[in-house]
């Protein structure tokens, strides 16, 4: 389940057998697959590190999870994090220095951000709203997440990772508003939101990152979810209507 294809041509994804779910990576060319998790931890959600040298991803093996890094053809993983509470939602900086993630280390579901070799953790807000869908911007001082507001409602926010570190609110919106992705240029932002209430298809709409009027790029009764935004900047979503 859930490949990801790294810059050094190598494909790593969730194996999943009984309760048990572990990270592979397979050479697509010899067809050679590496074990990267051992069976005693569930490890899932694999994200590459943009030179594709290090595969970050999520270890639960004491009752929360961690971060782990594996870095190719250096042997055995490493942790990234080794704290109470959960670390996951792992989001690489352009550059693969830093790595953001949410944790409960401290009680709530907080933003942080580390350097590669987790020496420097900094931790970026301090509020008790779920916060979910990390997404760095090519400039790599912002990142965009989505994150319940006072009323409960998912909204997206624009964060800087430098200081002084600002959050602002981008939507607004009366339905839930998730999964944002940036333009290349770090102009708008491309995300996920219901037109109405429960049981209704989500679409995509993009805003402006300093917020303002959001436009509807799909429309129709099929959900529109995880939308993605390639090197020319034009937008690609998922259907399920067509998936």
């Amino acid at each position: 389940m859930y490949p990801a294809w790294g810059a050094l041509n190598l494909i790593a994804y969730e194996h999943h057998e009984g309760n048990s779910s572990q990270i592979s990576i397979v050479d697509p060319n010899t067809r050679t697959v590496i074990a990267v998790s051992s069976p005693q931890e569930v490890a899932v959600h694999a994200v590459w590190s943009p030179d594709g040298k290090t595969l970050a991803y999520e270890s639960q093996t004491n009752g929360h999870w961690d971060i782990m890094l594996y870095k190719v053809g250096a042997g055995l993983p490493t942790p990234l994090t080794q704290t109470a509470g959960d670390n996951q939602g792992i989001a690489w900086s352009p550059n693969g220095n830093q790595i953001a993630f949410r944790s409960t280390r401290n009680g709530q579901p907080d933003l942080y951000v580390t350097s590669r070799d987790g020496k420097r953790t900094v931790r970026l807000t301090n509020t008790p709203a779920t916060k979910r869908d990390i997404a760095w911007a090519a400039d790599g001082v912002r990142i965009a997440y989505d994150a319940d507001d006072a009323s409960g409602q998912s909204q997206i926010y624009v964060l800087s990772v430098v200081e002084p570190l600002k959050s602002a609110q981008i939507t607004k919106t009366q339905y839930p508003s998730h999964a944002p992705t940036w333009r290349c240029d770090n102009s708008q932002i491309v995300y996920s939101a219901q037109e109405s209430g429960v049981n209704t298809p989500s679409h995509l709409y993009r805003v402006a990152s300093t917020g303002g009027t959001p436009t509807v790029l799909t429309i129709g009764a099929s959900s529109d979810e995880a939308p993605a935004i390639g090197a020319s900047g034009g937008n690609a979503n998922r259907s399920d209507g067509a998936r």
